[in-house]
């Protein structure tokens, strides 16, 4: 898969094999995200959006907008939590739809609010996820005065990106969005991320010239189509896999220690850190725990799950009335977390399993999920995990790291 020379690695491969299951439930969260929905509609019609998938239109009994009420209850919900689990973070992230279909002064009411409540108590961090359309000069001052971290979906060159990602009359974004994303760089830097959900339409190498060095962007986020083992053919599996592959080669070449690319983060990290390394993020990832909470406060677990899992998402719990405690300690969210945890079966002789954590250094646990078996399977992109993975290693032994060290970090 990958264009880099093979280095022979069957002796690692085989060592690797007799490590222990690495995938344990988060049983007690220290770090919780919360992915707020303060919009439940949206100004583009993306033709892969989960969220208003015709499957599923919970959206439609929803309010547009979260209430100045729901957003108190949010507040004392997450007070609740945060004393009574000892949380160290609490990461918010404002999500939707589109969260800049609300009114600015109300988006800076909300802020205000979320951050006078809890930043004396925990370690809160607000991020932003908007396709860009509407970012102006005074949407960005609200940003930089709440210290808010923007994620901008972009996912190529004008006519990858035009291919999927249109408004409501089949026109492309790629222009409007730029132009929102031109304005983030200049008064941003340091706050910006940008998610690229990979295609089949666009060669890795053409994507990373353009990101990197055509918009000059730094912090990456590339993911793959949340397939489901029910709902994929597989037809992207090889494009994807080239796609990471050719990513990776293309950052190493470029030697640039300020670009950051979550899937090569992690998997040079989780490769190369040693043992230590890998244990500070096991405790993290255990350690973890993210919930849904829509825009009349109804609480889910992790928002990608909602169509493979809609029940979860139409529960007895909501912040008016009940408690963080009340939802972890459920039946079904215990068993969602322990199967979520547990690792797949035909995972348990795999070299990488520490490093690629039942896929999760790639996507989440959605990408795992068939009806028969729930998530006791490998993620759907199982293969091209492990040629990027090898692709990884061959270059490290090729740079000089001894194969011992790599054993070292994953056995």
């Amino acid at each position: 898969m990958a264009t880099i020379e093979r280095v022979n690695l069957s002796g690692i491969r085989s060592r690797l094999r007799t490590v222990e299951n690495p995938v344990q439930p988060a049983v007690i969260p220290r770090r919780l995200e919360v992915i707020l929905k303060v919009a439940e509609r949206c100004n583009i019609a993306c033709t892969y959006c989960y969220f208003f998938d015709s499957r599923n239109t919970d959206f439609e009994r929803r309010p547009p907008l979260i209430s100045v009420e729901t957003i108190d209850h949010v507040v004392a919900y997450l007070l609740d939590a945060a004393r009574k689990h000892e949380l160290q973070v609490i990461q918010i992230d404002l999500h939707g739809g589109e969260p800049l279909l609300m009114k600015r002064d109300r988006f800076d009411d909300m802020c205000g609010r979320l951050t006078r409540a809890l930043h004396q108590v925990v370690d809160l961090r607000i991020s932003l996820q908007t396709n860009g359309m509407l970012l102006d000069d005074l949407w960005i001052d609200l940003l930089v005065k709440h210290g808010i971290f923007v994620g901008v979906s972009l996912d190529g060159p004008r006519e990858v990106h035009d291919l999927h990602r249109v408004d409501h009359d089949g026109r492309g974004t790629y222009d409007r969005v730029v132009s929102g994303l031109e304005r983030l760089q200049a008064r941003l830097p340091d706050r910006l991320g940008v998610i690229v959900v990979l295609s089949r339409h666009v060669d890795g190498a053409v994507l990373y010239q353009h990101l990197v060095h055509q918009l000059g962007l730094k912090n990456l986020h590339f993911i793959a189509a949340d397939e489901t083992h029910d709902s994929t053919c597989m037809q992207d599996g090889n494009t994807v896999g080239d796609a990471l592959c050719r990513i990776y080669e293309h950052w190493l070449r470029d030697n640039d220690p300020s670009i950051h690319i979550r899937f090569v983060d992690k998997s040079v990290r989780r490769l190369l850190g040693g043992k230590g390394r890998l244990a500070e993020e096991e405790a993290i990832i255990s350690g973890s725990l993210a919930i849904t909470v829509d825009s009349d406060g109804h609480v889910g677990p992790d928002d990608d799950l909602r169509n493979v899992l809609p029940h979860l998402f139409r529960g007895r719990y909501n912040v008016q009335d009940s408690t963080l405690n009340d939802f972890i300690d459920s039946s079904e969210i215990q068993d969602l977390v322990k199967q979520v945890g547990r690792l797949p079966l035909q995972c348990t002789d795999c070299c990488w399993k520490k490093v690629c954590r039942a896929g999760e250094v790639l996507g989440g646990p959605i990408q795992r999920y068939s009806c028969a078996r729930a998530f006791d399977n490998p993620s759907v992109y199982c293969k091209q995990i492990q040629g990027l993975l090898e692709a990884v290693c061959e270059s490290a032994v090729r740079r000089g790291h001894a194969p011992a060290s790599i054993l070292e970090s994953a056995a």
